[in-house]
């Protein structure tokens, strides 16, 4: 969990150690039933709310509003990824209210 002056943001952390090999295939992000049940209500509740997942290439998805719920691709995954690097702007940018990713 981070806080800032203007916002709370909650981030679940998830690791996929190697990719697919095909671009249309699911990467599995492993949420328990648990962990969606929570990341929903908390949600629902409009609360900041993301599911940050890494790669071992140093890369980052950043799934928002629900998107931990549909299926996300490899070529998906490649094009909106992020570098590691790139994790603290968008914390800070949630936190300071420089970017509003409320549900």
């Amino acid at each position: 969990m981070y806080a800032g002056e203007k916002a709370i943001l909650f981030v679940e952390y998830k690791y996929v150690p190697k990719l697919p090999a095909k671009n249309k295939t699911p990467i599995k992000i492993n949420l328990s039933g648990l962990q969606l049940q929570w990341l929903n209500n908390f949600i629902d509740l409009g609360h900041n709310v993301a599911v940050i997942v890494g790669t071992e290439d140093k890369n980052a998805l950043i799934l928002r509003k629900k998107e931990w719920n549909t299926k996300i691709v490899k070529e998906d995954f490649l094009k909106n990824s992020i570098k590691i690097n790139e994790i603290p702007n968008y914390i800070l940018g949630v936190c300071t209210n420089q970017q509003n990713s409320i549900a």
